[in-house]
């Protein structure tokens, strides 16, 4: 059977999806086969691997429990949390009835563990997947993240600001502190903008209520 091609203008989401979710993940970590054997793949590859199966899942009659063996089979325990977490995004994008099949799994393994130091609960974290989303055609800079903790510090976080830049030191792979230069945040008009856009058609907007 021939493999149903993902729509190019969806391509673009590998990039994101890697600077979003995946960029701390190299140089230092690889993916895994259920056996612990270490996968000589490129994190945009693994992540066109799960956007291609999501939209299988999206346009097909198939049963997502086919997909799940099939990438449990394939991949370690990390590995695959990562890659339902990817597919749980796209389906939810594309509001198939399915995302919170994949969500269930996300939250069932240990990829929440990694965060729960920083933020109130898992769903907290899942807003500001969110919110980066709509930012993805912004650049990723010290002075946004600075902004998004000044707007989001007692609405999504649990942490102090000094825990937040271990945060986002780990997560993206930046150094911030109260000293960056005014230019940096001169664009928080067109933030103010997007994310009220975000907040706004998000499923949970409630979840954002305690913003500064």
């Amino acid at each position: 059977m021939k493999q149903l091609r993902v729509p190019f203008e969806d391509l673009i989401y590998i990039n994101i999806y890697e600077t979003i979710l995946f960029r701390s993940f190299l140089p230092k970590k690889k993916f895994t086969t259920s056996r612990g054997v270490e996968l000589d793949i490129k994190v945009s590859k693994f992540i066109q691997y799960a956007i291609q199966k999501s939209y299988e899942i999206y346009v097909s009659n198939k049963k997502e429990a086919q997909f799940i063996k099939e990438i449990m089979q394939n991949y370690s325990l990390e590995s695959s949390s990562y890659y339902f977490y990817v597919m749980y995004r796209e389906l939810y994008r594309r509001k198939h009835r399915s995302a919170d099949d994949f969500l269930s799994i996300v939250r069932s393994s240990n990829y929440p563990e990694n965060f729960k130091l920083f933020f109130k609960s898992f769903d907290h974290k899942l807003s500001w997947d969110y919110l980066l989303m709509f930012l993805a055609h912004e650049e990723l800079t010290k002075g946004l993240f600075l902004f998004l903790w000044h707007r989001y510090s007692k609405s999504l976080f649990c942490c102090d600001f000094n825990k937040y830049k271990v945060f986002i030191k780990r997560q993206y792979l930046l150094n911030i502190n109260h000293d960056v230069t005014k230019s940096e945040i001169l664009a928080k008009d067109d933030y103010n903008f997007i994310l009220s856009r975000a907040e706004k058609s998000y499923s949970l907007p409630k979840i954002f209520n305690n913003n500064k």
